[in-house]
């Protein structure tokens, strides 16, 4: 429910429930949108599973995705459907032990709550597996994405993670950053033309240090509460917002402007801002795995 309210308020709407005891609850989602015209059901799945740009498909690579929720099983199942690689999904953490012991995955995708056995302890069991399965990268699926909620995910073991709600661009990049070595890493780097083309005409030592300091910002917005002062929120966005938009993460500096009307006209920031810290999230993978090249 927190996730959907979030996504209601970042498109400046309002979702209402109403529960009648023994009969179950309705819920009522409002939102402001422009008529589509022409559009068919078949249109819509292309949007959803647009690969990122360059990269190819991983017909040998297999993930498994460890998540409690349906519908989140069914976004995973789409969002990697284009890179072609085999995954298996899973409802729980024992079960994802259970397949991890297994061997022969390249990649787990880890939620972090679920029944039976949570995303943390799952993974400080399969590290005590022993073997090649103990170090399969695992990357954790979490809607906390403070600094000391990661911390707690990397002392369990896990490599890195996606926040939650899904990003296609930032989950396919962190696939292909972690699921297939050096083939993997290069084809991260094909999707930011804007980047290539300032790499090539000032150099990479430069461009490597504008990247830092763009990720250092975009750390910042990550540790920084929604409930900050709407005023801090939007300085933050604007000074974020030029830099992302000069070095091509497009996404990132369209969602700090949204923070910045938002705070211009009054309106709650909030939900802005927790897409901002979404589309920051997607960004640093394609990022940090720049300055690790």
């Amino acid at each position: 429910m927190a996730i959907s309210k979030r996504l209601v308020e970042a498109m400046d709407g309002t979702i209402e429930v109403w529960s009648e005891l023994d009969h179950g609850s309705t819920f009522e989602v409002r939102v402001n949108l422009p008529a589509a015209e022409g559009l068919a059901e078949a249109d819509l799945l292309p949007a959803m599973a647009t690969p990122v740009q360059g990269a190819g498909p991983l017909p040998t690579v297999r993930v498994l995705v460890a998540e409690d929720v349906p519908v989140n099983q069914e976004l995973v199942r789409l969002m990697l459907a284009p890179l072609g690689c085999e995954v298996v999904v899973v409802g729980d953490g024992e079960q994802a032990l259970d397949a991890a012991a297994s061997g022969g995955f390249d990649l787990i995708l880890m939620d972090m709550q679920m029944p039976v056995l949570d995303g943390l302890e799952a993974t400080r069991m399969i590290r005590r597996l022993g073997g090649a399965a103990s170090r399969t990268p695992i990357v954790a699926l979490t809607a906390n994405v403070l600094p000391e909620q990661i911390e707690r995910c990397r002392r369990a073991g896990m490599n890195d993670h996606v926040a939650k709600p899904f990003v296609t661009e930032g989950l396919q990049s962190m696939v292909l950053k972690w699921a297939n070595g050096s083939a993997a890493g290069a084809a991260v780097l094909a999707p930011n033309p804007v980047l290539d083309d300032l790499t090539a005409q000032i150099g990479p030592g430069p461009i490597r240090g504008l990247l830092a300091s763009l990720d250092a910002q975009m750390v910042q917005i990550l540790s920084t509460p929604v409930s900050t002062d709407p005023t801090a929120l939007s300085r933050l966005a604007h000074s974020l917002r030029g830099a992302a938009g000069a070095l091509g993460y497009v996404e990132a500096a369209r969602a700090c402007q949204a923070v910045e009307t938002a705070q211009k006209a009054g309106a709650s920031a909030d939900g802005a801002f927790t897409a901002l810290q979404s589309a920051c999230s997607a960004a640093r993978a394609a990022l940090v795995q720049r300055l690790a090249a």
